[in-house]
Protein backbone atom coordinates (compact mmCIF):
# COMPACT_ATOMS: atom_id res chain seq x y z
CA UNK A 1 0.00 0.00 0.00
CA UNK A 2 1.49 3.64 -0.89
CA UNK A 3 0.23 6.09 1.40
CA UNK A 4 -0.38 8.82 -1.07
CA UNK A 5 -1.86 11.45 0.74
CA UNK A 6 -0.68 14.44 2.94
CA UNK A 7 -3.07 13.66 5.43
CA UNK A 8 -1.50 10.74 6.10
CA UNK A 9 -4.83 8.62 7.15
CA UNK A 10 -3.45 5.47 5.82
CA UNK A 11 -0.29 5.41 7.72
CA UNK A 12 -2.08 5.79 10.89
CA UNK A 13 -4.97 3.05 10.43
CA UNK A 14 -1.81 0.80 9.53
CA UNK A 15 -0.86 1.30 12.90
CA UNK A 16 2.16 4.33 13.08
CA UNK A 17 0.67 6.15 15.57
CA UNK A 18 3.04 9.33 15.25
CA UNK A 19 3.19 9.30 11.04
CA UNK A 20 5.88 12.48 11.44
CA UNK A 21 8.34 9.55 13.59
CA UNK A 22 9.61 7.15 10.21
CA UNK A 23 12.74 8.23 9.23
CA UNK A 24 11.92 8.06 5.25
CA UNK A 25 8.41 8.22 4.03
CA UNK A 26 6.87 9.02 0.84
CA UNK A 27 7.90 12.91 0.76
CA UNK A 28 11.43 11.88 1.64
CA UNK A 29 11.26 9.02 -1.15
CA UNK A 30 9.67 11.88 -3.36
CA UNK A 31 12.36 14.73 -2.72
CA UNK A 32 15.17 12.04 -3.30
CA UNK A 33 13.49 11.25 -7.04
CA UNK A 34 13.21 14.74 -8.06
CA UNK A 35 17.04 15.80 -6.92
CA UNK A 36 18.33 12.83 -8.47
CA UNK A 37 19.39 11.16 -5.96
CA UNK A 38 19.55 7.50 -5.31
CA UNK A 39 16.43 5.76 -3.61
CA UNK A 40 16.53 4.75 -0.23
CA UNK A 41 16.58 1.14 -0.04
CA UNK A 42 12.90 -0.12 0.77
CA UNK A 43 14.10 -1.82 3.96
CA UNK A 44 14.46 2.01 5.07
CA UNK A 45 10.61 2.69 4.37
CA UNK A 46 8.64 -0.46 4.09
CA UNK A 47 6.69 -0.81 7.25
CA UNK A 48 5.23 -5.11 7.15
CA UNK A 49 2.25 -5.72 8.88
CA UNK A 50 0.29 -9.12 8.09
CA UNK A 51 1.81 -9.80 5.17
CA UNK A 52 1.24 -6.25 4.13
CA UNK A 53 3.74 -3.53 3.12
CA UNK A 54 3.41 -0.03 3.52
CA UNK A 55 4.77 3.15 2.11
CA UNK A 56 4.13 6.11 4.98
CA UNK A 57 3.24 9.52 4.18
CA UNK A 58 2.44 12.78 6.61
CA UNK A 59 2.02 16.30 5.64
CA UNK A 60 5.42 16.93 4.46
CA UNK A 61 3.98 15.15 1.33
CA UNK A 62 1.72 18.45 0.41
CA UNK A 63 5.26 20.25 -0.10
CA UNK A 64 6.32 17.86 -2.34
CA UNK A 65 2.96 18.12 -4.03
CA UNK A 66 4.02 21.79 -4.73
CA UNK A 67 7.55 20.80 -5.55
CA UNK A 68 6.00 18.38 -8.28
CA UNK A 69 4.93 21.54 -10.07
CA UNK A 70 8.63 22.59 -11.38
CA UNK A 71 9.63 18.78 -12.25
CA UNK A 72 9.36 17.85 -15.82
CA UNK A 73 7.86 14.64 -16.25
CA UNK A 74 6.65 15.26 -12.73
CA UNK A 75 3.09 12.64 -13.61
CA UNK A 76 5.31 9.49 -13.79
CA UNK A 77 7.31 10.46 -10.56
CA UNK A 78 5.39 7.84 -8.35
CA UNK A 79 6.17 5.44 -11.31
CA UNK A 80 9.55 5.47 -11.18
CA UNK A 81 9.32 4.36 -7.47
CA UNK A 82 6.61 1.77 -7.95
CA UNK A 83 8.26 0.50 -11.64
CA UNK A 84 11.23 -2.02 -10.08
CA UNK A 85 8.88 -3.09 -6.91
CA UNK A 86 5.78 -3.99 -8.89
CA UNK A 87 7.30 -7.71 -9.47
CA UNK A 88 7.53 -8.16 -5.46
CA UNK A 89 3.72 -7.72 -5.28
CA UNK A 90 0.64 -9.02 -6.87
CA UNK A 91 -1.59 -5.72 -5.76
CA UNK A 92 -0.37 -2.06 -5.10
CA UNK A 93 -2.95 -0.09 -3.58
CA UNK A 94 -2.48 3.75 -3.57
CA UNK A 95 -4.47 6.09 -1.39
CA UNK A 96 -4.85 9.42 -2.28
CA UNK A 97 -5.79 12.60 -1.43
CA UNK A 98 -9.78 13.74 -2.05
CA UNK A 99 -8.81 16.58 -4.90
CA UNK A 100 -7.21 16.30 -8.16
CA UNK A 101 -4.08 18.10 -7.60
CA UNK A 102 -0.52 16.24 -9.00
CA UNK A 103 -0.33 13.23 -6.04
CA UNK A 104 -3.76 12.17 -7.73
CA UNK A 105 -3.02 12.68 -11.65
CA UNK A 106 0.74 10.87 -10.24
CA UNK A 107 -1.23 7.78 -9.11
CA UNK A 108 -4.15 7.79 -11.98
CA UNK A 109 -0.89 7.90 -14.54
CA UNK A 110 0.35 4.92 -12.56
CA UNK A 111 -2.85 3.15 -12.62
CA UNK A 112 -3.68 3.48 -16.19
CA UNK A 113 -0.36 1.93 -17.17
CA UNK A 114 -1.11 -1.30 -15.27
Amino acid sequence: MVDFDPQGDLTLYFGIKQPDKPSVNMCHILDAIMSDKPIPAAEAFLHSLDNIDLIPSNIELSVSEINLRDEMGSVKILASLLEPMKENYDYILIDTNPSLGLLTINALTECSFR
